[in-house]
Formats: structure tokens, sequence, C-alpha cells
């Protein structure tokens, strides 16, 4: 593994960002290892189809990125971040769409996303984002075809649903047998479902358990502010709360679980809105971004209806980002270092 220790670059006092000693490339095959784990406990449960859905995705985005380098001169092939946005394609897609729409994403993502904004560290969206939303909006009843199979219905969901599986209930009643009945309180099999997904769904939501895993990995190894998505979740969770409170049924009803591990809640605070190139420079504009994103993402999934409403906030933020670093840009550095260069 390869180190580079630069010293950060101010401007009137102020440090932008904060510089990591890992490499572009031992951060990106970190996080391709913590992607490939959601992947692998998805595929453990669906007879592997996300296993092909990943491969077809990394071998599309692989020969794009190969081809644009042949023409281009460039050797970007070798820095893992072709694999990565692969892998995190991957984990946007339902589990049970046809691998050929993967390979449309992941040309998408490079060829359309990547690309034509100058590559990687230029890029305005993020290109697996991109991707996954191009097989959605193009092929939108195949998308919502093969989400339908979901027991954990996101529109009628109770913890009383039929369906659940044999292991959630094995693991709920060991859990209330052994610790909740401290308590004086019981887990429904449902919850525990939630963090192994049995039935149809997006890959990311079909692998939480390994998902939080690898999240407390890229916060600790890859993440330039690691508050931001603790920051995310806390607040849409909160908005998420006290907006269904008093509602005892359905996706309103102020289920802060259901709402964290469903939705491509936690796919999007670790991988989405912790990408350094398509947010904020500052810490103070990471906050109004990542607030902006919760509030978006509540509004969406609670009140619009959008079951996917993260995906849609990450977008709308991204596509507002040049205004926000004309802001920092004013506000924060050229304001802030004309008056400390007065002091002096």
């Amino acid at each position: 593994m390869t180190y580079s220790i630069s010293r950060p670059q101010t401007f009137g006092g102020l440090v932008p960002q904060k510089i990591l000693v890992l490499s572009t490339q031992a951060r990106m095959y970190i996080v391709a290892a913590c992607a490939f784990l959601v992947i692998l406990q998805s595929s453990l449960s669906d007879g592997f189809s996300s296993m092909w859905i990943a491969l077809a995705a990394v071998l599309a985005a692989l020969l794009t990125e190969a081809l644009i380098c042949l023409v281009t001169g460039r050797r970007t092939i070798y820095d893992g971040s072709v694999v990565v946005t692969a892998l995190v394609l991957a984990m946007l897609l339902p589990n049970r769409i046809h691998p050929g729409f993967a390979v449309f994403g992941a040309v998408f993502a490079i060829a359309v996303v990547r690309y034509p904004s100058g590559g990687l560290g230029a890029n305005w969206l993020n290109p697996a984002l991109g991707g996954a939303l191009a097989v959605r909006f193009s092929w939108s009843k195949l998308w919502q075809a093969s989400l339908e199979m979901a027991p954990l219905d996101p529109v009628s969901y109770t913890p009383a649903v039929s369906g659940i599986s044999t292991s959630a209930e094995a693991v709920s009643e060991f859990l209330n047998e052994r610790i909740f009945t401290l308590f004086d309180v019981r887990l429904s099999p449902t919850y525990v479902d939630l963090f192994s997904l049995p039935s149809a769904g997006i890959i990311a939501d079909r692998g939480v358990f390994a998902l939080i895993v690898g999240s407390v990995v890229i916060v600790s190894c890859v993440t330039f502010r690691m508050w931001m998505p603790f920051l995310y979740l806390a607040a849409y969770l909160f908005l998420a709360r006290i907006a269904g409170a008093g509602v005892q049924t359905g996706e309103a009803s102020g289920d802060m679980l259901y709402a964290l591990c469903s939705g491509g809640t936690l796919v999007t605070a670790f991988y989405l809105l912790s990408d350094p190139v398509t947010g904020p420079k500052s810490n103070t504009g990471s906050v109004v971004y990542v607030l902006a994103a919760a509030v978006l993402t509540f509004v969406l999934r609670f009140l619009k209806m959008e079951f996917y409403g993260a995906f849609f906030a990450v977008v709308l933020l991204n596509a507002a980002l040049s205004i926000l670093r004309v802001a920092e840009r004013k506000i924060l550095y050229e304001k802030r270092g004309s008056e400390k260069r007065r002091l002096w």
C-alpha cells in the first residue's frame, strides 16, 4: 500500500478540505471491497443473481474505460475508480433485474456521466447514481416489476407483515429470550429481515448488515469528513420520527429503523453523500449540503411517496452544487481571507 503526504493548501488562513494520507488507489480499493461485501450478502439469498449483476457492471465499466483510455491516452483504468463506480452502481440496482441493464448503466455512467465533464475528480454527478437512474427511467416498468414481489412493501409495511424468513424468526426469538427480555421489550422478526432482506429489492437494501460493517471501514479510512453521514442520518431520522408521531401503520408511522434500513438510505449516506468530488469543499458548506439532503430525502420519500427519494435528493443537490461552491468561495474564503489580512 502506498501513501502520499501533502501539505493542505490554505486561503486566508482557512483549510478548504482535509487531506488524507491514503493514496487515491488505496481508498478506491477499500471502497470496492466494502461494496463487494454488500453484493455478496445479497447474493447468498437470491441464487447469486446480485453477483451476476455486479460482474456485468464491472466488466462493462472496465471495457468502456479501456476504450476511452485507448483513445485519450489516459491510464485511469488502474486507479480502481472504475471498479468502485461499477460496484456502487450494482448496489443501486434491483437484484432481480437482468444483467444486461447493468451493462447499459455502467456504460452510461462511464461514457456519459464521468468523462464529458473531465473524468475522475471533475464529474458533477456521482457516475454510479447517474447510471442507475438512467436504467430506471429508460425501463421504468421493468424496474418496478423487479421490485413487486417484496413482502416488505414500501406502501403498506407493518411489523406484522407475513412472509418473513425462518432465520429471522430464530434470530429474533434468541434476542428476545436472551437480551430484550431484560428490558421488557420484544423484537419483531420483520426487523431482523431488514438487515438481510430475503425479498426483492435494490442490492444495497438486501445487504444492510454488510453495508453497516463496510460503512464503519469507509468512515474510518476513506471519508473526508466522517461526521457527514451521521449528521445526514440523524436529521433525516428525526424528521421521519416527528412526522410519524401518532401514526400506527404504513411508511409514515415514524418507524426510524425501517426508514434507516430501506429506501437506499444507508448507501446514500456512506457512498453518495460522502463523495468528495460531488460535495462542498468547506465544513460549513458540508453542513448545509447534508442538512438539505436530509430534508429533501424526507420530503420526497414521505410526502411525495418516492420510496428512493434519497437518490433524487442527491441528484438535486449535485445540480445545485456550483451555486453552493460560489457561495463558499465568496463568503468563506475571499471575504474571511481579506478580513484576516486587514487584522494583520
